[in-house]
């Protein structure tokens, strides 16, 4: 299995390290796989919106 699919694919770190049979919460997988390819860090940035308001704890208790 490739490690890095699983990642882009938005599986999290700690899946991924018990899948590997580690058993440090995903510490060792994330060093060794935590790279991302750069189209996939393109199409991850374009996901993000940086125009939007942050939500504060203020806002979200008079929801």
């Amino acid at each position: 299995m490739g490690h890095t699919s699983p990642l882009e694919s938005g599986v999290d770190i700690p899946t991924i390290s018990r899948w590997l049979g580690h058993s440090d919460g995903g510490a060792l997988a994330m060093r060794v796989y935590g790279h991302l390819r750069q189209e996939h860090s393109f199409a991850m940035i374009k996901r993000v919106d940086f125009s939007a308001e942050p939500v504060t704890q203020t806002a979200q208790a008079g929801a």
